[in-house]
């Protein structure tokens, strides 16, 4: 429920042009102030454990989580619009691969992986091996059936797009 609360009251807050405004003023003082609320807990937490009754120690244990968690949104929304607020194709073609990826990744990982696994190699080996396949395979998928047929487009949540516009991608992509 927290987390759930959490989302909600970040979307609302987020979409607010002001707390953009805001993020970008107290960007730095937000990154020092995670980086310290986090040691803090960390040093708490391995020295001390969790405080286990409702308590003096308890509440400030809590609120030491709360700063944690709003200083590392603050900080991640500062430095995402610092360092990502900028486009170019590389961006809006995995952007628009993201959700294909994100549909496909688990099936193509575990069918990979059923062979993979009787394979006589180490772990690490067989690891490296279903990270490369599973990512070629995926992207393969996306870039040569997905991408270029309007009706898969669709199934895996994609615009639909026309055909002038994909024959003049083929173009700048062959050059």
């Amino acid at each position: 429920m927290f987390y759930f609360l959490l989302y909600i009251t970040g979307y609302y807050f987020f979409s607010r042009k002001q707390i953009r405004v805001f993020v970008r003023k107290i960007g730095y003082l937000s990154g020092i102030l995670s980086i310290l609320s986090s040691a803090i807990y960390l040093y708490w937490v391995l020295f001390y454990g969790f405080p286990e009754d409702v308590s003096i120690s308890w509440a400030i244990f809590m609120i030491i989580r709360v700063v944690i968690v709003w200083n590392m949104l603050f900080f991640t929304l500062f430095l995402g619009n610092k360092y990502m607020n900028k486009s170019n194709r590389i961006l809006k073609y995995t952007s628009e691969a993201s959700m294909p990826f994100y549909i496909l990744h688990q099936p193509i990982i575990i069918l990979l992986g059923f062979f993979i696994y009787t394979l006589d190699w180490v772990v690490p080996l067989k690891l490296f091996l279903l990270v490369i396949t599973a990512f070629a395979a995926i992207m393969c998928l996306y870039h040569y059936a997905i991408r270029q047929v309007n009706f898969l487009r669709i199934l895996f949540g994609l615009k639909q797009i026309r055909k002038e516009t994909l024959e003049q991608e083929k173009v700048v992509i062959s050059k």
